[in-house]
């Protein structure tokens, strides 16, 4: 992962403890579980996953 990415996270964590939309411990299990999921042997398969997604987000015309 990039900084830039922690930021952009870290910014929408903010946000969503913010205005409600999640609580504190929330973002803490949710981060810890994707800790523990990175380290699984799926992990890779899911960042590739993602990343083909984000590459098909960059292509689309608004």
């Amino acid at each position: 992962m990039t900084i830039s990415v922690i930021i952009a996270l870290s910014i929408i964590c903010a946000a969503c403890i913010k205005f409600g939309v999640m609580k504190v411990w929330h973002i803490l299990l949710a981060g810890s579980l994707g800790f523990y999921l990175a380290d699984s042997s799926i992990g890779p398969v899911i960042g590739g996953w993602l990343g083909r997604f984000f590459e098909w987000v960059g292509t689309l015309k608004v």
